[in-house]
């Protein structure tokens, strides 16, 4: 071998050597997909307060060292990104998808394309699939089914496991119930989970209950329901009673997480969650310590729901517990309250 040819593989090796060093093999997990339309995407901030769940499901895992970024398929013009050295979120949820426009513009393609065996896909449509202000979007609920078993066939091809979430609730309130027009393609979304043995989570079925038992004065807030000059995006107001905000959005995530704690066949998943079933509980204490005041009639509906909530996942025991500490806080912003009415009925009178 000549002395020219052994300086070349010399040189080769530090080359490999070095660009190994400086690009890293992937040291990454499992990946998490979120494939859903606008009520699941990652919203830009320029139209906050406006959210959409999957942008706040990582605050509900432990994520040591998290690297938050975007990405772009050419198709979705955001990706959001959420990696740690365990695992990775990827919400491809987008405003406006059916079922049926997700496949055909390629979206779960590219998911696929990018999945791994070992991963999951979360799969929350119904909005847009029932929606007749959208004909090109709209489908029968039997397609709807159908394309819901065609995405378990390709995500099991790859070994990949898929998951079926129901859409959550629109705040629209009738006659003591939640409006639901999207009933039959939860029904079907559960049958066709039952026929593939697939996953389901009731997230749309627990969000009818929290809203109704709540109340809708207090569940204003986690909807786009905004009065004229509340946001600045939104000067003259909104009222979209589809998409949540920021608060409804961090709500719905926690919803989603306690019900992955709940379901034992999801222990890959749940095992990273920073709190297992109560992460519901949790961020509905959140909530509460940012609400303004509430009457009594308010705490008796949230206690409810509360207790309703958590017999729904057997611990019952747990939200009897947690009801004391509730009712010391919301006790305390009630008290505050009244001294701010207080204060505002003296201050009129002597004006």
């Amino acid at each position: 071998m000549s002395t020219r040819s052994t300086w070349s593989i010399l040189v080769q090796i530090v080359v490999v050597l070095f660009l190994t060093l400086l690009w890293p093999s992937k040291t990454y997990g499992m990946t998490i997909f979120i494939a859903g339309d606008s009520t699941v995407q990652s919203v830009e901030s320029k139209r906050s307060p406006r959210s959409g769940w999957g942008q706040f499901f990582y605050e509900y895992f432990e994520m040591n060292s998290m690297y938050k970024s975007n990405l772009t398929n050419g198709i979705s013009k955001r990706i959001s990104r959420y990696a740690s050295k365990d695992f990775v979120i990827e919400n491809h949820s987008k405003f406006g998808e059916s079922v049926k426009s997700y496949y055909d513009k390629g979206i779960f393609e590219f998911i696929l394309n990018r999945a791994q065996k070992g991963d999951y896909v979360l799969i929350e449509f119904g909005h847009n699939d029932a929606n007749y202000y959208r004909p090109d979007k709209m489908i029968s609920a039997t397609e709807y089914k159908t394309y819901l078993k065609k995405m378990v066939v390709d995500c099991r091809k790859k070994g990949v496991t898929p998951v079926f979430i129901s859409s959550i609730s629109r705040y629209i309130y009738r006659d003591g119930r939640m409006v639901n027009y999207f009933a039959k393609y939860r029904t079907y979304m559960k049958e066709a989970a039952k026929e593939t043995n697939v996953i389901y989570l009731p997230l749309g079925e627990r969000s009818d209950q929290y809203l109704l038992t709540t109340g809708s004065t207090f569940c204003k807030q986690f909807y786009m329901v905004l009065d004229p000059g509340a946001c600045v995006a939104y000067p003259n107001g909104r009222n979209d009673r589809t998409h949540t905000t920021d608060v409804g959005a961090r709500m719905y995530a926690g919803m989603v997480a306690s019900l992955i704690g709940s379901e034992e066949r999801l222990s890959d998943i749940s095992k990273h969650l920073k709190v297992n079933r109560s992460s519901f509980d949790k961020n509905l204490y959140y909530l509460l310590e940012r609400s303004d005041c509430f009457s009594k009639k308010q705490y008796d509906s949230i206690k409810r729901a509360i207790a309703r909530t958590m017999m729904a996942e057997g611990k019952e025991e747990f939200s009897q517990g947690k009801l004391a500490s509730y009712r010391r806080l919301i006790n305390r912003k009630t008290r505050i309250s009244l001294k701010v009415k207080k204060k505002l009925k003296s201050k009129k009178r002597k004006d």
